[in-house]
């Protein structure tokens, strides 16, 4: 992949998780919980479909879906930089 392209998928994701810190919260607890979007809704203490309403939101501002292995292994790794670069 160009770096270009690298670096504006990065940025974008950035862009998404700076701006709600909620949704990076829940990006990390869906991808560490393996996409189990029932045990993700049960830790987050959230419903099911508030859940499905907040990855429906990040794929729309992003055009990554989580349920693929290439997008969420993308995203995972995003969160994990963007963790290191908030701290």
């Amino acid at each position: 992949m160009p770096d270009q392209i690298r670096r504006g998928l990065l940025e974008t994701i950035f862009d998404v998780l700076k701006e709600d810190h909620e949704m990076f919260l829940t990006i990390m607890v869906f991808l560490e919980n393996n996409l189990n979007a029932s045990l993700t809704a049960k830790k987050l203490y959230i419903h099911r479909n508030t859940l499905q309403y907040r990855i429906d939101k990040f794929t729309e501002r992003t055009g990554i879906q989580l349920k693929d292995f290439h997008g969420a292994f993308t995203v995972f790794l995003a969160c994990q930089l963007f963790a290191i670069s908030e701290s």
